[in-house]
């Protein structure tokens, strides 16, 4: 038996972003609003019933508060709503509003990972399978040592003495030795293999990724990774990716695809050291 389109209502004060989430949401069976301003949108709360809500934090309006209290008050009353909420910074919004869940999309968030979002709600699940979801995200912290310099051009076979020999990269734009993009990659890699899908074997499928700017020694690096859009069908996430230095600097960032598959925790080979 088919489902009745979801109301969505769409809080954004600029007038192109609006537009633009309304052509991509009416696809998705999703019957739109948009409004520009948290008073209309309490009003609309009020008197529709609405099923999802993206709301702009950035607005220039003092209520946004109270539209962000009246969803939490009522997410499981009369009106289910299911939130995405579009802010700058995750942990400011927690600090300044509460915890909102896995719905929270950072600024600039992809359109069509919202679109996704949607779909999967309206389907009544949250993810394919093994609790792979939206808004996932992970990281780890790496300092670059002057063994890890080494090491990596060993591994690698890159013996470009910008990365080894201090006279050298003295003399070059850089004025000193700066890692290897590869060894920044490595490190988003380690996110994506042992951290974000927790009980799952990641699959690297793809990346497109942009080098911002160089990383030098005893530079301590952030990898970040948050898992934009979940496949409905299959097994496949798309995943944002950055780097940022110890200044709040970004040094990389890009967008991966990765496949996940659970542990094969029925196989013999218990051994860490095996595949």
């Amino acid at each position: 038996m088919p489902t009745s389109p979801r109301q969505v209502l769409v809080v954004e004060d600029h007038p192109a972003i609006g537009q633009m989430l309304h052509f991509l949401l009416r696809p998705a069976d999703c019957n739109v609003i948009v409004v520009a301003a948290g008073a209309e949108a309490l009003r609309r709360l009020r008197q529709d019933p609405i099923d999802a809500v993206v709301l702009d934090l950035a607005l220039p309006d003092v209520r946004v508060g109270e539209v962000l209290a009246w969803l939490r008050a009522t997410e499981h009353a009369r009106h289910p709503v299911w939130v995405v909420v579009a802010a700058a910074k995750r942990d400011e919004v927690t600090r300044l509003y509460g915890e909102l869940g896995s719905h929270l999309l950072p600024k600039p968030f992809n359109p069509w990972a919202l679109v996704e979002q949607l779909r999967i709600a309206q389907a009544g699940k949250v993810t394919p399978q093994n609790s792979v979801c939206v808004g996932q995200r992970a990281c780890i912290i790496k300092t670059v040592t002057e063994q890890d310099l080494w090491a990596f051009s060993k591994v690698s076979g890159d013996s470009n003495p910008l990365h080894s020999d201090p006279e050298y990269a003295a003399k070059t734009r850089f004025g000193q030795r700066i890692a290897h993009g590869a060894f920044e990659l490595g490190l988003i890699l380690a996110v994506l293999g042992t951290k974000l899908c927790p009980g799952n074997t990641v699959v690297y499928l793809a990346q497109s990724v942009r080098f911002l700017r160089p990383v030098f020694l005893n530079d301590r690096i952030t990898a970040e990774c948050a898992i934009t859009a979940v496949s409905p069908d299959r097994p496949v996430a798309t995943v944002a990716c950055r780097c940022v230095n110890q200044f709040g600097e970004g040094v990389l960032e890009g967008e991966a695809t990765i496949l996940f598959d659970p542990f094969p925790f029925d196989t013999a080979h218990d051994d860490a050291d095996n595949p």
